[in-house]
This record gives structure tokens, C-alpha cells and sequence, in this order.
């Protein structure tokens, strides 16, 4: 991946972070925060994503569990303002250094 292709998509990782935050916050999924109920749902997602690949329920359940979890980590982080963006070009760098 070149430096522009990063660059890109940390830059589009941005913009759905702020997509997917702001339709939480118009559903009122906001409205009570509580960070470890939040971060609860995250490992909702990944614990399909196990029990998906244990049980072979197949490709597509996988894929969507792990979208998912994706998701609720970026609508975490956007709200909290965490840059999760720069945090994983941060560890990519250092797992390919």
C-alpha cells in the first residue's frame, strides 16, 4: 500500500466514523452513554465473529459480524474523540517497521 493510498483511506475512515456517529446520535443511541455498555456491544460483535467461524456459519455471517464490530469501534471512537484514524496508521507502522 503507498503512502497515498493510506493517506486515503485513513482520510475516508474519518469521514464514515462521523457518518456512523452522527446516525447513532440522531437514533438516540447516545442519549444515556456509558462507555462500557458501549465497548459490551464491540464485544458482542466480535464474539459472533467467533462463533460464526466455530460453528461454519459461513462467509458472509463472518463478514458482517466483523463490520459490525467495526462499526461500534469507529462510532466509539468518534464520540469519545478518540483518532482512531491516526492510531492505526500509528500501529501499522510500527507492525511493519
Amino acid at each position: 500500500m503507498t503512502n497515498i493510498q493510506v493517506v486515503q483511506f485513513l482520510a475516508g475512515m474519518d469521514i464514515v466514523m462521523e457518518e456512523v456517529s452522527e446516525k447513532e446520535l440522531e437514533l438516540g443511541h447516545w442519549d444515556d452513554p456509558v462507555a462500557l455498555e458501549k465497548l459490551a456491544l464491540v464485544h458482542s460483535s466480535i464474539s459472533s465473529v467467533v462463533e460464526g467461524t466455530a460453528m461454519g456459519l459461513g462467509q458472509e455471517y463472518v463478514e458482517r459480524a466483523l463490520a459490525e464490530a467495526v462499526i461500534r469501534l469507529m462510532d466509539f471512537a468518534y464520540f469519545y474523540n478518540y483518532d482512531l484514524p491516526a492510531a492505526i496508521d500509528v500501529r501499522r507502522k510500527e507492525l511493519l517497521a
